[in-house]
């Protein structure tokens, strides 16, 4: 007989549902639903590395200022340090880059897939939050191209630098005629996709990074 598949929703209060999986697994229930709390997850995380002598390492958003102070001062950027923390707890990545750009001429880049090859050239910050998988990747760029507005159809000589990019890396194969239409469109997906950006087709900051920078 085929082995049928279980479903457990736990209506119990939060401390007493979030290792939930971990309980109910020995009764063959092979699908829960556990409430979650981040706090208290973490404490469960150091109490089981505990009984099982598993190294623990915490995972926390609080942050450590020493290696953002180097970072920023590696990039002559020691005067937005307060500003720079309060958006890495707060996370209003627009108004800082703004900020910093107006007042530099450089941008932030956020990454959350790291190329070797960025790692070697530039000064880069990794911080892993709280509630993620893996690390998120910091650095600051002077751009080496503008592109003040894209959208369907629209055309202008800023477009034509990254036709060329696209072309370059034969995701683009047309003419390079300043015209975002849907061959360009297509080529911004299909770069974004393969470089774990997120993808919108739209030439945010970081894909221009990754293009202007890409080792062909």
């Amino acid at each position: 007989m085929a082995n049928t598949h279980s479903f457990h929703i736990p209506v119990m209060g939060i401390a007493y549902t979030i290792d939930t999986p971990l309980k109910v697994s020995q009764y063959g229930i092979n699908s829960v639903i556990s409430l979650v709390d981040d706090m208290l997850l973490e404490k469960l995380r150091k109490m089981y590395c505990e009984k099982f002598q598993i190294p623990y390492k915490e995972i926390s958003d609080k942050i450590n200022h020493k290696p953002v102070e180097l970072f920023l001062k590696a990039n002559n950027l020691s005067l937005f340090q307060k500003e720079f923390t309060a958006f890495l707890e707060k996370g209003n990545l627009t108004e800082f880059r703004n900020q910093v750009f107006n007042k530099t001429g450089k941008t932030l880049i956020v990454l959350s897939f790291l190329p070797g090859y960025i790692q070697q050239t530039y000064n880069v910050l990794s911080i892993t939050h709280q509630g993620n998988t893996g690390p998120t990747y910091y650095l600051f760029w002077k751009p080496t191209m503008e592109i003040e507005n894209f959208y369907y159809g629209y055309k202008h000589k800023q477009i034509m630098p990254l036709q060329k990019l696209l072309k370059n890396i034969g995701l683009y194969d047309f003419q390079i005629d300043g015209i975002a239409g849907s061959i360009l469109i297509k080529g911004l997906t299909q770069f974004q996709r393969q470089n774990k950006l997120v993808v919108t087709g739209f030439p945010d900051p970081e894909t221009l990074f990754l293009l202007n920078n890409i080792q062909k």
